[in-house]
């Protein structure tokens, strides 16, 4: 008796073409990793933007190659490649939003109160404002109204921890992506005798 030879199943490229932005974000992300621990502290952006154009590249190339397997004409190449390029520059937004939303989030705050001041505020308040001490005040301010932090015979210690828990696995993120010599939130701060 003969055996049926089962014949390979065609890789299908529709499916291919619709993930290309998510391929490629995924693609950009691995990339992020990768530049940013080769290039050390050379500034988060740099590192960014160089694995974003990598992912651009991936989608681009993925929706082409699809398109020439599936003999799409012209103008659908055009428009997939289009379609497919937009969709991954807004994801890749979206990653690069998430990496950055500490410094926008400071950035929006300085925004808002030059706005509550009638739109117009001395740069040397808002330096007064946000210098180091008074954003440690404030930081510790929310920690002990959010009950993260008690306040008892002028010390303060940690009341809860699962806020802890998010603060150490955002480091242990910072140290995947940057490495074990990345700085203390890209600022230069090594931890040091004298400044502990």
């Amino acid at each position: 008796m003969r055996k049926k030879v089962v014949e390979p199943v065609p890789l299908s490229w529709y499916p291919i073409i619709v993930l290309s932005p998510v391929l490629a974000l995924a693609t950009n992300c691995a990339a992020h990793v990768a530049v940013a621990r080769i290039s050390g502290n050379s500034g988060p952006y740099r590192a960014i933007v160089r694995a974003a154009i990598v992912g651009l590249g991936v989608v681009v190339a993925l929706t082409l190659i699809g398109c020439r397997r599936l003999a799409l004409p012209r103008h659908d190449v055009v428009s997939l490649i289009f379609l497919n390029s937009v969709a991954y520059l807004a994801l890749s937004f979206d990653y690069f939003s998430f990496v950055n939303l500490c410094l926008t989030s400071l950035r929006i705050r300085m925004l808002r109160e030059i706005q509550g001041a009638g739109g117009s505020l001395a740069g040397e308040r808002l330096g007064e404002l946000y210098d180091d001490r008074s954003m440690t005040n404030l930081r510790i301010d929310r920690l002990v109204s959010g009950g993260h932090l008690v306040l008892r015979e002028e010390r303060l210690y940690s009341h809860k921890s699962f806020f802890l828990a998010i603060a150490t696995f955002f480091d242990w993120l910072r140290w995947f992506v940057m490495g074990p010599k990345a700085d203390h939130q890209g600022r230069g701060w090594q931890r040091t005798e004298s400044n502990i």
